[in-house]
């Protein structure tokens, strides 16, 4: 899974002393946290930075922040005091990263989370178990003195879900001599689970909303106010939210009294509900009539 280190303290992440501490623990192949001998720490590669060095990584960290208390000057709102964060990917077990793949993945995460601030992606590699570690420390201001991680339209965990996935089915496409499995995202495991937990509990997967709200919309056509509709057919619950453009779902209770779990919450954002719920109608279309699309397909070649 690919994840962003939210647990280190704030105190270490304002700190370019911490920094440099935990560039030489990445490093380190001494350091017993880096697993059993035979460990593979490849040398740090810096992005953004004059050399290659961990002193010039830090350099490029405290310039990206001065830059970043520069352009905010006389702005109104907190200033952040972070420097730096982290960045960390591993798909588990077996999975053998060729140099080729490595190059690729680092290039992706890099490309898609940080374009435009410096980082030093480092490989930590376990010949034995395939288990390989991707840590990219980055500056947590861009060159343009922003934040790095600064909220957008997409989430930053769904932004590395999808990203997840991706790279599984990038290296799925592709073989390798001591890939033995088939690679699975961090998500697709956490639906596995969840179906065998309700198979020991003999009660059915419930269907993605999108797909439950596909099945009741039927051939009408597929709008907001619809939908909302459909919602509280389902029995659940919707707020809008500050900006008006998500919905918090409140799903009703599918356990007994006295549970200690809470009903489970889903926020969507209204486009992408409605652009969801479109495209599973299609898939269950395609399921039901795959003729009419292969007649469509043979026309229009």
């Amino acid at each position: 899974m690919i994840r962003h280190e939210y647990k280190r303290k704030t105190v270490k992440k304002r700190s370019l002393k911490s920094l440099g501490s935990y560039l030489k623990y990445l490093a380190d192949p001494d350091e017993k946290d880096h697993g059993p001998k035979g460990m593979v720490l490849l040398p740090g590669r810096n992005r953004l930075c004059k050399d290659d060095s961990p002193r010039s990584f830090e350099r490029a960290v405290r310039d990206q922040h001065k830059n970043y208390l520069k352009v905010r000057e006389g702005l109104p709102g907190k200033r952040s005091a972070i420097q730096w964060e982290e960045i960390i990917y591993c798909l588990g077990k077996g999975v053998h990263h060729s140099p080729e793949e490595r190059d690729f993945i680092e290039i992706l995460i890099i490309s898609r989370i940080l374009p435009d601030s410096p980082s030093r992606p480092t490989w930590h590699m376990n010949p034995k178990t395939g288990m390989d570690d991707l840590h990219i420390p980055f500056a947590a201001k861009t060159r343009k003195g922003k934040m790095t991680l600064a909220r957008t339209e997409v989430s930053l965990a769904k932004r590395l879900r999808a990203l997840d996935q991706e790279i599984a089915d990038y290296l799925n496409g592709r073989t390798h001599p001591k890939r033995k499995h088939v690679i699975k995202s961090s998500c697709r495991v956490a639906e596995e689970k969840a179906e065998k937990r309700h198979q020991r509990r003999g009660v059915p997967m419930p269907c993605p909303i999108p797909v439950q709200l596909a099945k009741l919309a039927g051939n009408v056509e597929i709008t907001m106010e619809r939908i909302l509709a459909w919602l509280r057919q389902l029995n659940i619950t919707y707020e809008l939210t500050k900006n008006r453009n998500s919905l918090k779902l409140t799903y009703p209770k599918l356990r007994k009294a006295g549970s200690k779990y809470r009903n489970a919450r889903r926020r969507y954002p209204i486009r992408e509900l409605e652009l969801r719920t479109k495209e599973a109608r299609f898939d269950l279309d395609l399921v039901k009539n795959p003729e009419k699309y292969q007649r469509k397909i043979v026309a229009d070649t």
